[in-house]
C-alpha cells in the first residue's frame, strides 16, 4: 500500500507560519513528536464521516501519512476537526507574535516596527492578517494575560467579559 497525502486546509497566514516553523520540506510527514502532529493525529476521524465537498479551502497544507498509519487510521479530518486544527494554529501564531512583541518592547522597539518585524519573517500581508488586528490581540494579551488573568487562550477574559 503506498503513502497518502490528504490535503488540510488553512488561511494564508496559517500556512506561512506552519511553513517556516513546522514543515520545512513539504509535504509535512505526520509524527507524534511535534505539536501540530499530536494534534491532527487527535483529530483524524474515519474516512466515511469526512465529506470533502462541503469544505472549500482557501489555502491547504498537504500532510503524508505513512502506510501503517492509513491501514490502522483509514481517515481524514472532518469540518469540526479542520476548524479546530485552524484555531490552535492562529494561537500558535498568536502566542509567537506577543512574546515576539514582548522582546522587541524590552530592546526599546515599537509595537508597530515589531508586527512590521514579524510579519516581515512570516511574508503575511495586511489582508491576510490585518495590523490593526495584531495591535489589539496584543494589547489584550498585555492587558489580561501579563495581569494574570488569563493564559494562552485567553479563556479567563472571554468568560469574565461574557459575563459583565
Amino acid at each position: 500500500m503506498s503513502e497518502i497525502i490528504i490535503s488540510v486546509p488553512v488561511k494564508p497566514a496559517s500556512k506561512k507560519f506552519l511553513q517556516k516553523n513546522f514543515i520545512l520540506s513539504p509535504p509535512y510527514r505526520l509524527s507524534s513528536t511535534d505539536p501540530v502532529g499530536a494534534l491532527l493525529l487527535g483529530l483524524l476521524k474515519p474516512k466515511s464521516k469526512f465529506p470533502m465537498s462541503k469544505y472549500h479551502p482557501e489555502e491547504c497544507i498537504d500532510v503524508k501519512i505513512g502506510n501503517w498509519k492509513e491501514r490502522q487510521l483509514r481517515c481524514f479530518l472532518n469540518e469540526q476537526g479542520i476548524v479546530l486544527f485552524c484555531r490552535f494554529v492562529q494561537k500558535l501564531m498568536e502566542f509567537e507574535l506577543h512574546k515576539f512583541l514582548d522582546v522587541y518592547q524590552e530592546y526599546g522597539g515599537k509595537i508597530t516596527e515589531g508586527i512590521l518585524s514579524f510579519r516581515k519573517k512570516y511574508e503575511i500581508s495586511e489582508d491576510e492578517w490585518a495590523m490593526e488586528t495584531m495591535r489589539k490581540g496584543y494589547t489584550r494579551y498585555q492587558k489580561y494575560a501579563l495581569a494574570g488573568k488569563g493564559g494562552f487562550g485567553y479563556r479567563d477574559y472571554k468568560s469574565k467579559s461574557a459575563a459583565a
